[in-house]
């Protein structure tokens, strides 16, 4: 106990005592919590957090439906400027990075946004291989062929989404820039971290 003692700065002082030297188990009486500030506060955290809120309409409530609308319409929008469904917009923001989530969908280039569309639920990826200079020197695609082959539906979600890619120079280029070596649509929009 001694070296924490000196570690510690001049104005923090330990007790002598050790059973004392656990703050969990320090008493701290309501006096001392109203000079402190820590009103309504024990030393095991708060103990009254105060009253339910305001009863009459419920601000809050009210931001929150409102805060839901706003980004209902800007997600008709955004479905409409890209020919995509709403339920389309609200998966490619669901796809996108935290910290862009509440950005516009004009931050990627649509033909990234349709290639995630296409290639949502597809279990395929693309991994990447780099020499020693980090040089891309050649990639394979890994297909779950079982899948592809489980149901005609499988079938034509693979083949629209392979035809895309295969025919999409954006995509690879956007492919390029990735900064992960395996990409899938889980991570297809997360370029920039």
């Amino acid at each position: 106990m001694e070296w924490v003692s000196l570690a510690l700065p001049d104005t923090i002082k330990l007790s002598a005592d050790s059973r004392r030297a656990n703050i969990a188990q320090a008493h701290v009486d309501g006096e001392n919590n109203l000079q402190n500030g820590q009103l309504g506060t024990f030393a095991s955290g708060q103990n009254d957090v105060g009253g339910a809120g305001a009863k009459e309409g419920r601000p809050e409530k009210e931001k929150k439906e409102k805060a839901s609308e706003m980004r209902t319409s800007a997600h008709e929008a955004e479905a409409a400027e890209y020919g995509f469904t709403v339920d389309d917009v609200r998966a490619l923001h669901s796809a996108m990075p935290q910290a862009y989530a509440h950005d516009s969908l004009s931050i990627y280039p649509v033909e990234v946004l349709r290639a995630w569309l296409l290639w949502q639920g597809v279990p395929a990826s693309i991994s990447f291989t780099h020499d020693d200079d980090g040089n891309c020197i050649g990639f394979s695609w890994d297909i779950d062929y079982a899948w592809r082959a489980k149901d005609e539906a499988n079938e034509e979600r693979f083949h629209a989404f392979f035809t895309y890619q295969d025919e999409c120079k954006l995509l690879w280029e956007w492919f390029s820039a990735h900064p992960d070596n395996k990409i899938s649509w889980q991570n297809l929009l997360h370029l920039w971290r």
